[in-house]
């Protein structure tokens, strides 16, 4: 935009590009933030990263403000879902929200529930997970007949 002087910086979170309702909730959001809904305002979704090794895949999720009690893991059919509740923050807000006028609520509390499609067949069975500073770390080894492997080549 030439000669405007203002340019906005955007994140690029090619998941939510992929999802139609993420796009319009923004939209709605952006348009008519004061007719958010509680409701709306408690459901949230943990940033992940998830790596591959040669042996496992990692998965690692932000959850500030959480204990290993709030969340529970579950893998069914190669699919991760992790989900729990952020303290009872939700129920203390809306209250909250009743009283006073809220200029910026920004954190996330309420319930969450993310399901990630592995990129590898895993062994369940043989998961294991570990919960440090806010950041759930699952490792899940790769099912052996999904590892790679190298075939060496018998000459006759």
């Amino acid at each position: 935009m030439k000669g405007s002087g203002n340019m906005a910086l955007v994140r690029f979170t090619p998941r939510r590009l992929t999802d139609p309702l993420a796009q319009f909730e923004r939209v709605l959001d952006s348009v008519v933030p004061a007719f958010a809904s509680p409701a709306r305002r408690q459901t949230w979704s943990p940033r992940v990263d998830v790596r591959e090794t040669e042996d496992a895949l990692t998965v690692s999720a932000e959850l500030p403000g959480l204990t290993e009690g709030d969340i529970e893991l579950n893998v069914r059919e190669n699919v991760l879902t992790i989900e729990g509740e952020k303290g009872g923050a939700a129920a203390e807000a809306e209250e909250t929200y009743e009283k006073e006028t809220v200029y910026y609520s920004e954190r996330h509390y309420g319930k969450f529930r993310r399901s990630l499609a592995l990129p590898s067949h895993v062994n369940a069975d043989e998961a294991n997970a570990t919960f440090t500073d806010g950041v759930l770390t699952v490792h899940l080894p790769k099912a052996d007949s999904h590892r790679s492997r190298q075939i060496a080549i018998d000459a006759d």
